[in-house]
C-alpha cells in the first residue's frame, strides 16, 4: 500500500509512485508551468476584459422598437389571446371540430425585414383607427334539426335530415332534408349516399364546380337507386351545400356561397338579417306549376288529376323507377334545380330547409321567417348558444306546423349565419 500523506502535508508529484498495474507512462512529458504575469499587466488585462463597448447608433432605416403583433399580423388572424371555437352539435347530429385561434399563425423573427420608423405624433394629431374587420362566419356552421312523425295521421316516418358540417374538402358543408314516399327504401339509401357522391364529385373537380357536382351526384344516386330496386319508392330532396372560398380567391371575409339543389316540394329559404324578409331559393316541382306541366308535356308525359301520370304529386324525385319507365310519366326526373347565392353573416340571418309537412301547416313565408327570427334573436337566444338557438327555431317550426293542421311527416333544418371571433 502507498503511504498516505499526513494531514497538512502535500504529496509530491515527483516522489509519489503510481499504483501497481497502472497504465501511467513515466516518459510522458509534463505540462509546463504557466508563466508568471506581472501584477500591473494582469490589472490591464482584466480592465480590457470587463470594459463595456461604446453604444452604436442604429441605421436610420431601422426601427428601434419591436413591432406589435396587431400591426404586423396578416389580415384574418385574431390577436394573441383570442378564444378558441368550441365544438358544435345540433339536433343530435355532431358537426364538431375545434379550431384554434393560433393555428397557422406566423411567428415574428429577429431576421425579419426591418420596419420603417414611425413618425412622432404631433400635439394636434389624432391617432388613426385601424379599419374594422369584416365579420367572419362561424365554421363549421352551426345548425339545428327537428323532426316529427305526426303519429295522429302517419303510421311511419319517411323524412330524413342529414348534416355534414365538415364535408371533405373542409371548405364545404352539406345539409339536406329528404321527404320519402312509398316506404323508406329510397330515403334510407339517399340519406346515406347522396352526400358521399357529392363529396366524390367535389374531389374529382378539386372543388371548382360545386353546381356541377350536385347535378352529377343526383344523377349517380338516382341510377344507383334503380340498381338497388327502388321501383315503387322515391324521395324529394332539398340540399344546401355551403362553400367557403379560400382566402386567395379574395372573397370578403365572412362570405360563403350557398349552392342550393332541390328536386320535389321540399324547400330552402334565406332570411334577411335587417328586414326579416324571406326569399325562397328552391323551385316548386309540382304538377300544379305551369312551367313543370309544360316540361312534362314536352317530354311526352301527362298530368292527370294534379299528378304526373295520374300517380305522383311531384314532377321531380329520386327513385320511382317503375313510374319513370312508363310513357305516361315521361318527364319525371331526378334532375335538380340548382342556384348559387353568396351569403354573409352581416346581411343574412339564416338558411332554412323544410319538408312539405312544415309548409302544409306554416303556409306563409312571412310566418316562417317570424318563427325562426324569434328563436334566433329572442331575449334568451344568447343564453342558449348558437346551436341550441337553431334547434329551438327548428322545433318551433315543427310545432307550429303540427298545431296548424299538418297531416304529413314534418322536418326542419335551421343554419344560423353567425359571426365568430376566430
Amino acid at each position: 500500500h502507498a503511504q498516505q500523506p499526513r494531514p497538512g502535508q502535500l504529496q509530491s508529484a515527483t516522489s509519489s509512485s503510481p499504483p501497481e498495474g497502472s497504465t501511467y507512462n513515466k516518459a510522458t512529458p509534463r505540462v509546463p508551468a504557466m508563466p508568471r504575469v506581472a501584477d500591473d499587466e494582469l490589472d490591464r488585462m482584466m480592465a480590457d476584459l470587463f470594459a463595456k463597448p461604446a453604444p452604436r447608433a442604429p441605421p436610420p432605416h431601422v426601427a428601434t422598437r419591436v413591432p406589435d403583433v396587431a400591426r404586423t399580423a396578416p389580415a384574418g388572424y385574431a390577436p394573441f389571446g383570442a378564444s378558441v371555437a368550441a365544438s358544435r352539435t345540433g339536433g343530435g347530429v355532431s358537426g364538431g371540430d375545434r379550431q384554434h385561434a393560433f393555428a397557422g399563425r406566423p411567428t415574428l423573427s429577429a431576421t425579419a425585414a426591418p420596419m420603417a420608423p414611425l413618425p412622432r405624433a404631433g400635439a394636434g394629431d389624432v391617432a388613426a383607427k385601424p379599419p374594422a374587420a369584416a365579420a367572419a362566419l362561424a365554421w363549421p356552421p352551426d345548425h339545428g334539426v327537428a323532426l316529427e312523425q305526426n303519429a295522429r295521421t302517419r303510421h311511419y316516418m319517411e323524412d330524413a335530415v342529414v348534416a355534414e358540417p365538415l364535408l371533405v374538402p373542409s371548405t364545404h358543408a352539406f345539409f339536406a332534408v329528404y321527404d320519402g314516399h312509398g316506404g323508406r327504401a329510397a330515403v334510407d339509401y339517399v340519406s346515406t349516399q347522396l352526400h358521399r357522391s357529392v363529396q366524390a364529385e367535389l374531389k374529382a373537380s378539386r372543388g371548382a364546380d360545386a353546381p356541377g357536382a350536385l347535378r352529377r351526384a343526383f344523377a349517380r344516386t338516382d341510377s344507383q337507386l334503380k340498381l338497388a330496386g327502388a321501383f315503387h319508392a322515391g324521395t324529394t330532396a332539398a340540399v344546401i351545400l355551403l362553400e367557403r372560398p379560400p382566402p386567395a380567391v379574395g372573397a370578403p371575409r365572412g362570405e360563403v356561397v350557398a349552392h342550393v339543389a332541390n328536386a320535389g316540394d321540399s324547400h330552402v329559404y334565406l332570411l334577411d338579417r335587417a328586414s326579416g324578409a324571406v326569399e325562397r331559393l328552391s323551385e316548386e316541382h309540382s304538377p300544379k306549376e305551369p312551367a313543370e306541366v309544360e316540361r312534362v308535356t314536352k317530354a311526352g308525359g301527362r298530368v292527370d288529376y294534379g299528378r304526373i301520370g295520374g300517380v305522383l304529386a311531384v314532377t321531380r324525385a329520386l327513385g320511382d323507377h317503375a313510374l319513370k319507365a312508363e310513357a305516361r310519366a315521361a318527364g319525371l326526373t331526378a334532375q335538380p334545380a340548382v342556384v348559387s347565392r353568396p351569403v354573409s353573416c352581416a346581411t343574412s340571418l339564416a338558411l332554412v330547409a323544410v319538408s312539405d309537412g312544415v309548409l302544409e301547416g306554416v303556409k306563409e313565408e312571412e310566418e316562417l321567417g317570424a318563427i325562426v327570427r324569434g328563436a334566433l334573436l329572442g331575449a334568451d337566444a344568447g343564453r342558449r348558444g348558437p346551436s341550441a338557438a337553431a334547434e329551438e327555431a327548428a322545433k318551433r317550426l315543427v310545432d307550429a306546423a303540427l298545431n296548424q293542421g299538418s297531416r304529413d311527416n314534418i322536418s326542419a333544418l335551421v343554419i344560423p349565419l353567425n359571426e365568430t371571433s376566430t
